[in-house]
């Protein structure tokens, strides 16, 4: 378990203590009892505890993510159009950001509207060019394969999971042909395979 005392730069931390827990004193009066700070304690390694995807209507596509212990308030979803020939087949990266914190981890929530246009992806977040109709690339669940990838609160690779259409091929050399790179590519290669 990580204990922080307090959540203000370190020096405003700092106190000069005797053993024992009281405060220096030189002014002759008795020393006082330390005031206790407010305590934020971790609940342990930061994790993927659920991801909820649903289409909200045709054009909308919505998730939800939870996880355990603290993030870098970022997450990465990776989704490919595995089942596509090569040559045109589309991969996209996003963002998701954290919306809530709770006790014992946080909530993120990622919603992507969808577009024909291929620049209004690659300029404008929140834009996908897979879609929720029905039978479209999100409906289907035999179309994509996505990533999931979470951050501890100090950016570090904290949990990565593949899922979808072919989850065998993420962390794979096959990937990087499926609609070009994605950052940090290596991180792929522990995802767990669901």
């Amino acid at each position: 378990m990580i204990r922080f005392a307090c959540l203000v730069p370190l020096g405003a931390c700092l106190s000069t203590t005797e053993p024992g827990g009281r405060e220096e004193d030189d002014t002759g009066t008795a020393p006082q009892e330390p005031t206790a700070a407010p305590v934020y304690t971790a609940t342990g390694p930061t994790t993927i505890d659920s991801f909820t995807p649903s289409c909200l209507t045709d054009t909308t596509y919505y998730a939800e993510l939870v996880t355990t212990g603290r993030s870098n308030g970022l997450a990465i979803l990776d989704l490919w159009e595995t089942t596509a020939p090569r040559e045109v087949a589309w991969n996209e990266e996003h963002v998701i950001e954290t919306t809530a914190q709770f006790a014992g981890g946080e909530i993120s929530e990622l919603t992507l509207e969808h577009t024909s246009s291929v620049d209004d992806v690659l300029s404008q977040p929140g834009n996908t060019l897979f879609s929720c109709e029905p039978g479209g690339h999100f409906d289907s669940g035999d179309v994509i394969t996505f990533a999931l990838r979470i951050y501890d609160e100090w950016g570090a690779l904290a949990d990565c999971i593949a899922f979808g259409a072919d989850p065998e091929l993420v962390g794979s050399d096959e990937y990087t042909t499926i609609g070009g790179p994605s950052t940090r590519p290596e991180e792929l290669n522990g995802c767990t395979q669901l």
